[in-house]
């Protein structure tokens, strides 16, 4: 079962003691359009640190893969075109960041809603923008955007979200990165490290 995702992407452990020789070893990588830094505790040699590397990269890929809005054929690309009001059966993960974000949601009465992409691109954010409008869009554009805005306007149900509008389209770049953390913080625990900050 996942832990709460932490909504600011880092997650902190005490280091604690370790029996026999150890090192402090860092791993550092690009992903999410970011970098991350993992420090954790090692008795091992630079083939074992190779290997956890690679196994952190694919961790980090496969969040990608699902929750990515920059790659076409990502899970949430996938799930933004569609148009069915039916229930879309996704991934365990997706589900379960999105039922997350829904939750934040309804505890913040609606300041966080991962709903606002289509507002996103307004702005020049989003796949192939640059960040800067090319004009700031006036009150008609956004009020057009906004029908189709809402958390309450999609819901979860067992491994399946539902769109109750087909317009809908969401992005989870402020929840995934925290997921993206819990996520390599279990694979390395099932690697046995214990010692860690992500």
């Amino acid at each position: 079962m996942f832990r709460s995702l932490s909504i600011a992407a880092t997650l902190a452990l005490i280091f604690t003691a370790c029996d026999g020789p150890s090192s402090l070893t860092i791993l550092e990588g690009n992903t999410m359009g970011t970098t991350f830094q993992i420090n954790y505790v090692s008795t091992d040699g630079l083939a074992a640190t190779t290997v956890l590397k690679v196994g952190v990269d694919s961790v980090l890929s496969e969040v990608n893969r699902q929750m990515s809005t920059y790659i076409p054929d990502s899970e949430i690309s996938w799930f933004n075109r569609s148009e069915s009001t039916e229930p879309i059966s996704v991934s365990k993960e997706f589900y379960y960041v999105v039922n997350r974000a829904l939750y934040w949601s309804r505890k913040s009465d609606g300041a966080f809603d991962i709903t606002v992409f289509p507002l996103l691109y307004l702005w020049g954010f989003g796949p192939g923008e640059t960040g800067i409008p090319d004009q700031f869009p006036d009150s008609s554009s956004i009020h057009r955007r906004l029908s189709h805005v809402g958390y309450e306007k999609i819901r979860t149900e067992e491994s399946s979200i539902v769109k109750l509008d087909p317009y809908i389209s969401i992005d989870l770049n402020a929840i995934a990165k925290g997921f993206g953390v819990d996520a390599v913080f279990d694979y390395l625990k099932s690697q046995n490290i214990s010692d860690m900050m992500v």
